[in-house]
């Protein structure tokens, strides 16, 4: 674990900016300042904590949801009744937004949260209303006609949640980050359907920068890596250690230490075995016999079916019977503690496994998310190009195919016409059943193309 801590340590993660030049160091000081605040960013968590309901009611209004906002929502919420309280808002997290984009600017865009340099805090749900103001923010922006600025806050959030988990972080951190990244894509989809001309230029840019973050998505080599690296230093070290321990790194930043450490150390035994331990057990059996068929140089679709077809083979295994076997009674309640802890561990062992499942689910929705509007802003630069609406005929020309492909499945998207100058791309899998809901209990991931309305075919 030594080497472990020291390697991530050492580790830099170069990226390029999305616009601009480079600054030097790294995005991890400013990830802190935006996540767990500091003298300059502290209102602005104090002003989340009080406004959050308003924020939220921005988001989705009363549940009547169109490309993520609520229904005919052509309004600024600075101009609706809780226009006020959002206002206070916006001064006050000024300088977080500020800092946000800083920090996808640096070389470095490792994630401060790796194994040994520094806990995930207990704050780190911050990053949920962090990225709904971001979200709004840039949401008025756009529907003002500032589409630059509103443009640029929202991929810079969407980058800032890359730079979050890049370098090899916990599943944790990817949820969180997968969940609060898709309110940035909402506002890009919103930007692409505004009806004033956004021109060639611009168009290009978000589509080359849209490229970039697909680009430059963190492998998921990285984070399975990183999950196991978090289990062994925060889960069964401290219990290893004992309660006067301290990991590298520390503790995660508003976390009471004492109670972290009770928990951890005093957490119990199953079958006679430290819980840490088969825990370790599990993850590291899941790790040989399914994670580690994920190498950093395939593609996230290869990754993917690699990763199901060692799960599937996994599952097919047998699990130990409880049958008792014959013998000496001292040899015989040694062996069925012996099959029972077997048990508990492939058990485990399927846990881990489906969590991971559920990660990189979320992780393919978001990178379709990411590939569909880069399509959909190639298609918008050539409906404004032709003052025309270009067709299904257009999705299908050789010219778009790489842009087409789906980066979960490596199979092109599907393309339906829903009437004039419309159109929806959703992953070829889900095609057929567009209402059926996906293992997080959501729709599949769909991205909806607008034709400007000088182009009305």
């Amino acid at each position: 674990m030594v080497a472990v801590v020291a390697a991530n340590r050492a580790r830099q993660c170069p990226r390029p900016v999305l616009r601009g030049q480079a600054t030097t160091g790294a995005a991890a000081d400013d990830i802190v300042a935006v996540l767990e605040g500091t003298p300059a960013t502290q209102a602005c968590l104090q002003a989340l904590d009080a406004h959050g309901q308003a924020l939220h009611q921005a988001m989705v209004g009363d549940g009547s949801v169109e490309i993520g906002w609520p229904a005919r929502a052509d309004t600024p919420v600075s101009n609706t009744p809780a226009g006020a309280a959002l206002a206070e808002l916006f001064e006050a997290c000024a300088p977080t937004l500020a800092l946000m984009s800083q920090a996808t600017q640096h070389e470095d865009g490792c994630s401060p949260y790796r194994a040994g340099v520094r806990a995930q805090p207990a704050t780190l749900n911050a990053a949920l209303p962090a990225m709904k103001l971001a979200a709004v923010v840039a949401r008025d922006r756009l529907l003002r006609g500032e589409f630059d600025p509103g443009f640029d806050l929202a991929l810079d959030a969407f980058r800032f949640g890359q730079d979050l988990i890049r370098g090899g972080v916990s599943l944790l951190q990817v949820v969180v980050a997968s969940v609060t990244s898709e309110f940035a894509t909402s506002v890009v989809e919103l930007g692409l359907s505004r009806p004033q001309p956004l021109g060639e230029a611009r168009l290009t840019r978000i589509e080359g920068e849209l490229a970039t973050l697909l680009a430059t998505a963190p492998h998921p080599s990285s984070y399975l890596a990183g999950q196991r690296e978090h289990v062994l230093l925060y889960t069964l070290m401290p219990r290893a250690k004992g309660a006067g321990w301290t990991p590298p790194g520390g503790w995660g930043a508003g976390e009471d230490e004492g109670a972290r450490r009770a928990r951890l150390v005093h957490a119990g035994t199953i079958l006679g075995v430290d819980q840490a331990v088969l825990e370790w057990m599990a993850w590291q059996r899941a790790w040989e016999q399914v994670l580690s068929r994920c190498t950093p140089e395939a593609a996230f679709h290869r990754c993917r079916a690699e990763l199901d077809t060692a799960r599937s083979a996994l599952l097919a295994l047998p699990v130990p019977d409880d049958q008792p076997p014959g013998g000496d009674s001292t040899v015989r309640d040694e062996l069925v503690r012996a099959q029972q802890r077997e048990q508990t561990i492939q058990i485990l062992t399927r846990l881990a496994v489906s969590t991971v499942d559920s990660a990189l689910a979320r992780d393919a929705r978001l990178r379709f998310r990411l590939a569909g509007l880069r399509l959909y802003a190639a298609h918008r630069r050539a409906a404004e190009s032709a003052g025309d609406c270009p067709g299904l005929a257009w999705f299908d020309a050789d010219d778009q195919a790489d842009a087409r492909r789906d980066p979960g499945s490596g199979a092109p998207m599907a393309v339906e016409a829903l009437g004039k100058g419309r159109f929806v791309l959703r992953p070829a899998a889900t095609a057929a059943a567009p209402d059926a809901r996906t293992a997080q209990g959501q729709p599949p991931p769909a991205v909806f193309v607008r034709c400007p309305p000088a182009s009305p075919r």
